[in-house]
């Protein structure tokens, strides 16, 4: 080849580098290269000559800068994309592109050629490669010579394909033996003083995603951390602690602040004992200091003696409601919330009902006014169904069931949820929102602390939790007490309580679902009668006297609606003082206001009469029963345990379902220590002090209140429900049961009272009473109760207030079986125990995520952050190909940009098109690995990385075809998907279709702006009721008025709009081989390579 003739400058115009370098690369026998940066586009400029150059043994020596392969530069398609039309280069194109950069663009299979030459050519003896010596390294000179002479470019081009080719250089031609000598002796000064890179070079080549297949188990994990990455900086947030906190804890506090932000709420539902109120308190404090208006919702009785004494200390205000007042029907504080920013719902299982008004009222609340935010805390979210999770859920939602339709694809939120409440198993349902647990969920167990956590530590100390100990106590009753109890109390009609049973206008199916509503008075009065002899006689008294009142009134012609019964029992749950004397009493006095005149023409009065006198002949008899008792053999079985177990050296907690049992023990404890009784009875101020002469290190007094707290101790607290939430008694460790645990999860909530972070002892004893014969009869009479209320509610429907946590017919038969075997033996009532706990932490704490912390034990985030973007590799599993793709797209709202960042999973079948995974949980199950994983052969390189070509191109186009972030902005698919938007669709279509109706054009207008709103989804009862009156009468004005009440301080805001297509980058791919093991487990081996 004849050189080109002698040229003084090469700038890329007139003469490209390449073109020089090409011409004398064939006729020399040594190159020597200084390049500030390298990249593989620049080699594929050069490889036509530079390969067999090597290969016919001449040296190459490459001397890199120290920027040369560093991550951060834009990929090489970015800076081809700055060429404009005309082919020149605007400013920000000018700029040349690391290895590193040039090694993150798209897939490509002549970049792939380009990379397997270079790392060949580079492993080869003759080849060095070196870098400097920490100094930026700005020269480029590429000196070509033979013994004779040769040449030496200088200038400004590094070994790029901007360098080479495209960008406009300035470089000088040195030739002859003089020009080259001069650039050859500064090129040996600067290779002394660097130090070998050849092997770091390979290795980069090597591990990126055009090199060779990596092991199964990095992809795994580079998969895994880049899907996580945005939770792992949250939970490292740098915050100055307001309140004490575990490692843990402030984990919790960081994770929370971002899932809030990103999805407008989040659950904390860490299991009982492990702080929920510092965590949620901490996050509260964090969202006011950046200037935001809190509102704090918990049962009053945690708002008194927790809540507000941790805010005085920290001098913090915040508006607060109790969950009860929020259940009155007169509520009215909605205006006062309207400028509230955060919301904080403590035990937010209280609203995992729909059918409550404490429910309506809190999310009239959410939709009033400013858009809020909502954190949820409850260690028990799930109690009967995952539906309880739906309904606690949508207060975050606002009733928006699209809202997580681009984040987990999930474009109906109630129909999802209906659906997985259908499969058997609580925990096979759970499993069919993994994903969406993940997203908006914070939930750490006790052994994920100290497995996934590898432990932890608060003010240097490391957490410990206490063993649990069990133990039954049994009581003995006369012979067949409890069975004879059973069959009176099931022969009651309870015709107060099912009024329409007597109805002739209903069929019979209806008014055997009436009689049957009796089953929950009926199931309240069993659990007395198993209490204690004091609970059972008092209320049978008050049973009598209620019942004669109510034959009174049917024999004077009047009756009281069913509808209006209801009301009133619900209503006498917030009677103050909480007794059943005074919720009687009550309900009494407004029965005879409620009274109307009875229809004779459609109440059965005469039967009606001869079911309450028999009723109350039957109360009598009972009545009798019980006063035949001689002594109170479960209150001496009681007295002998606590005496056994040293009570009145140490402290005692005692629970009951009633205020009647409380009181009566209480009074029978005095010989043993220093007793208090804390029930519904007491004022807020009195429950606050005994709590503190109790507890006096979990719940520090004041410095004013010291000495009284000191002087006046508490060594048996005898308390019902009241406390079994949200309360620190860790300075007790033995907790006593006195009632049948007729909801098991109930001990597992009054042990973590005690058994709690920073307990100082090293066990907590449990302990239930059980009768030693009978328990048959009384759970064959609750499961038939059970049954019959189930059905009733099936035809009728019940409030979910009044059946509180009565089981329904199919969860009975589990709580049975958790009854029986903590009556068993002390062995198998601790397993039971640790049953309970395990349902009470049936979500998925072992979550992807979670996954990820604990391997980070053992593994650096930074070697995470070095393992390289969309590499490949094969294993063994059931056969399916898996890519993984990091989506960021461009979010905006109110004028403002946030990238949104998401991952996708898409799946090949044999034989199937490309799927986007729904479930990403049960995609990376098939990608799990361990790190000693083997691979699996992927077979001839090239054609592998040809099909990774084909799959990426077919995957992209599954992503951009599921119009990700359109979901929530397109309203015929919110109509279509969401349960409550048929309502407003409806009332909008009769606003479309209204003809010269009598409401002004702007009224018109506010309403169908009000319903094309999510706010609105929040107002979903009152609408449903607007739109069934407007089919009813047709008053289109009465519509148009209806809505705008409905939405009164609802403010319409901007949705958030989404900017084009997302970005998508590969994080890697799986090939998943075929491999089954058959019956006898042997594993057959695929006859072809995987790819």
């Amino acid at each position: 080849m004849t050189l080109p003739p002698n040229i003084d400058i090469i700038d890329n115009v007139d003469t490209h580098m390449d073109y020089m370098l090409n011409a004398y690369i064939p006729e020399v026998s040594k190159i020597d290269i200084s390049t500030g940066y390298f990249n593989v586009e620049g080699y594929a400029q050069i490889r036509k000559t530079l390969e067999p150059y090597i290969k016919s043994g001449h040296p190459l020596r490459l001397l890199l800068g120290t920027d040369a392969l560093r991550p951060g530069q834009r990929s090489f398609e970015t800076y081809k994309k700055k060429l404009t039309n005309n082919g020149k280069l605007d400013d920000d194109a000018s700029n040349d592109v690391s290895m590193s950069a040039d090694l993150d663009g798209k897939l490509d299979v002549t970049k792939m050629d380009n990379v397997a030459s270079l790392m060949n050519l580079v492993r080869n003896n003759n080849v060095e490669v070196r870098m400097g010596d920490g100094r930026f390294n700005h020269s480029k000179c590429y000196i070509v010579s033979t013994d004779k002479g040769g040449a030496a470019f200088v200038g400004s081009s590094n070994l790029t394909y901007g360098g080479l080719h495209k960008n406009m250089e300035l470089n000088a031609g040195l030739y002859g033996k003089n020009g080259v000598e001069s650039t050859e002796k500064w090129f040996e000064k600067a290779w002394d003083g660097s130090n070998n890179w050849k092997d770091e070079l390979v290795k980069m080549l090597r591990e990126s995603k055009y090199g060779e297949p990596g092991e199964p188990f990095d992809v795994y994990l580079k998969v895994l951390y880049e899907m996580h990455r945005p939770r792992l900086e949250a939970e490292n947030i740098n915050f100055q602690n307001n309140v004490k906190l575990a490692k843990f804890q402030r984990k919790a506090v960081g994770t929370c602040l971002a899932i809030i932000d990103q999805m407008g709420g989040a659950i904390l539902a860490d299991s009982t004992g492990l702080g929920k109120t510092n965590t949620g308190l901490e996050v509260t404090i964090q969202k006011m200091l950046k200037g935001g208006r809190a509102l704090l919702v918990a049962p009053r009785q945690i708002l008194d003696t927790m809540w507000d004494i941790e805010l005085a200390k920290l001098r913090f205000r915040i508006d607060t409601v109790g969950t009860e007042e929020l259940g009155r029907a007169d509520f009215d504080r909605f205006d006062e919330f309207a400028d509230t920013d955060f919301i904080i719902v403590d035990e937010s299982q209280r609203f995992r009902s729909k059918e409550t008004g404490r429910r309506d009222n809190l999310m009239k609340i959410i939709s009033t006014g400013k858009k809020k935010q909502v954190l949820l805390l409850s260690a028990t979210p799930v109690n009967n169904t995952i539906m309880d999770l739906y309904y606690q859920i949508s207060l975050i939602t606002g009733g928006d069931d699209t809202k997580f339709a681009d984040s987990v694809y999930i474009h109906n939120l109630h129909k999802h949820f209906t659906s997985s409440a259908k499969v058997d198993g609580l925990k096979v349902g759970l499993g069919k929102i993994e994903d969406l647990l993940h997203t908006i969920m914070v939930r750490r167990t006790r052994s994920h602390i100290m497995t996934v956590d590898g432990g932890d530590e608060i003010d240097g100390r490391p957490i410990k939790f206490p063993e649990q100990k069990y133990k039954k106590i049994e009581y003995a009753m006369p012979h067949d007490f409890f069975k004879d109890l059973a069959e009176k109390t099931q022969g009651l009609t309870m015709a107060p309580y099912s009024v329409e049973y007597y109805n002739n206008l209903l069929s019979p199916k209806e008014q055997e679902a009436q009689r049957n509503l009796g089953g929950l008075q009926k199931y309240s009065l069993f659990k007395r009668f198993e209490s204690s002899i004091v609970a059972a006689t008092k209320s049978l008294e008050r049973r009598i006297s209620m019942y004669e009142h109510f034959l009174a009134l049917v024999k004077k012609d009047r009756i009281v609606p069913a509808t209006e019964i209801n009301d009133v029992l619900r209503a006498a749950k917030q009677v103050k003082p909480a007794t059943e004397k005074n919720q009687l009493e009550y309900i009494k006095r407004e029965l005879d206001n409620l009274s109307i005149p009875l229809d004779k023409n459609k109440y059965k009065q005469e039967q009606m009469e001869t079911d309450l006198e028999a009723d109350i002949k039957t109360l009598y008899e009972m009545q009798s029963m019980i006063n035949r008792l001689e002594k109170d053999n479960k209150l001496d079985a009681i007295i002998k345990a606590l005496k056994s177990d040293g009570i009145g050296k140490r402290k005692a907690l005692i629970f009951t379902e009633f205020t009647d049992t409380a009181e009566y023990i209480g009074g029978k404890l005095d010989k043993l220590g220093r007793v208090e009784v804390i029930s519904g009875k007491n004022d807020d101020k009195t429950r606050k002090d005994v709590i503190q002469r109790f507890a006096p290190d979990a719940n520090p007094p004041s410095a004013s209140n010291r000495n009284h707290v000191e002087e006046n101790p508490v060594d048996i607290l005898v308390s019902t429900e009241i406390l079994s939430e949200g309360q620190n008694m860790q300075d007790c460790n033995y907790v006593l049961n006195y009632d049948l645990p007729w909801n098991p999860m109930r001990i597992v909530q009054r042990d973590g009272r005690v058994n709690r972070l920073n307990s100082t002892y090293e066990y907590v004893d449990a302990r239930a009473c059980f009768p030693s014969k009978g328990l048959d009869d009384i759970l064959k009479f609750t499961s038939k109760i059970a049954g019959k209320i189930d059905t009733a509610n099936k035809v009728v429907g019940l409030d979910m207030e009044l059946l509180g946590e009565m089981p329904n017919e199919k969860q009975y038969g589990v709580v049975q079986g958790r009854i029986k075997a903590l009556s068993s033996s002390d062995e198998k009532g601790k397993e039971a125990m640790e049953a309970i706990q395990r349902d009470s932490d049936a979500m998925p704490t072992m979550s992807p995520f979670n996954e990820l912390r604990q391997l980070m034990n053992n593994i650096s985030i930074e070697y995470m952050d070095k393992l390289t973007m969309g590499r490949r590799s094969g294993k063994k599993g059931e056969e399916r190909t898996i890519l993984a793709y990091l989506a960021e797209r461009t979010i905006k709202k109110n004028n403002e940009e946030k990238i949104d960042r998401n991952v996708h999973l898409v799946e090949f079948l044999p034989g199937k098109k490309a799927r986007v995974a729904t479930n990403r949980s049960e995609m990376l199950s098939y990608m799990k690995c361990e790190p000693n994983e083997p691979s699996m052969p992927l077979g001839d390189v090239r054609k592998s990385f040809h099909k990774l070509v084909e799959l990426d191109k077919e995957a992209v186009e599954a992503i951009h075809g599921l119009n990700v972030g359109a979901a929530r902005t397109n309203r015929a698919l919110h109509e279509k998907s969401a349960k409550s938007g048929k309502t407003m669709s409806d009332l909008r279509r009769i606003i479309d279709r209204s003809n010269n109706e009598p409401v002004s054009a702007d009224k018109q207008d506010e309403a169908y702006a009000l319903l094309q709103s999510d706010r609105m989804l929040a107002r979903e009862k009152a609408l449903s009721k607007v739109l069934s009156e407007y089919t009813k009468d047709g008053d289109y004005k009465k519509m148009i008025d209806g809505i705008l009440d409905a939405g009164v301080s609802v403010v319409v805001e901007e949705e958030n709009v989404p900017k084009g297509k997302a970005k998508l980058k590969l994080i890697g791919a799986m090939f998943i081989s075929g491999e089954k093991k058959p019956a006898n487990g042997k594993v057959k081996r695929p006859e072809k390579p995987l790819a």
